[in-house]
């Protein structure tokens, strides 16, 4: 689909119209529509308009563009931020079997929350864009590829068990 300025000769007169021009299936071809009439071009210059073909070809070629950005494909709109760090994190994590550490907390706590997918979501939050626990919490966690199931208090609160228990952490 494209607009384009047509003229007119009826009369005397020059009249003008933007025409959008599309395919149709029927005829198996192009087909024209009007789109806008504009009147005729005695009657723009009587209005003061030096040059209305100038004017309205401006128009039309903004049609144009409009239609063109309108046009472009995109595949999903969700960010591809989701994905940036977390598959190759996700995949060290798994080789090192951090998971099975982390667990081993479970016996002696009895948090409400898993402790490795606050870990591991921290993780690759960190990685896509390093910033505060807050900003973290509401503005890169959401569009993780993940989702988490824990509020900010409960990400305090890991966060401050985990610190306290930092030596333990690092010696499993």
């Amino acid at each position: 689909m494209a607009y384009f300025l047509k003229q007119s000769h009826l009369q005397g007169r020059t009249y003008l119209a933007i025409v959008e021009s599309f395919y149709s299936p029927e005829k198996k071809g192009t087909a024209h529509k009007t789109y806008k009439s504009l009147g005729s071009i005695e009657t723009h210059k009587a209005k003061g308009v030096d040059d209305p073909i100038v004017v309205f070809q401006k128009e039309v070629d903004e049609l144009n563009q409009t239609h063109k950005a309108g046009r472009v494909r995109t595949i999903t709109a969700v960010s591809p931020l989701r994905c940036l760090g977390y598959f190759p994190l996700k995949s060290i994590l798994g080789k090192l079997g951090v998971k099975q550490y982390v667990d081993y907390f479970k016996l002696t706590t009895d948090f409400e929350f898993d402790r490795y997918e606050l870990l591991s979501s921290l993780i690759f939050a960190r990685s896509v864009n390093p910033c505060s626990k807050r900003r973290t919490f509401h503005e890169v966690i959401p569009v993780l590829f993940d989702s988490c199931d824990y509020s900010y208090d409960q990400l305090l609160d890991g966060l401050s068990f985990m610190g306290v228990n930092y030596r333990k952490f690092v010696e499993k």
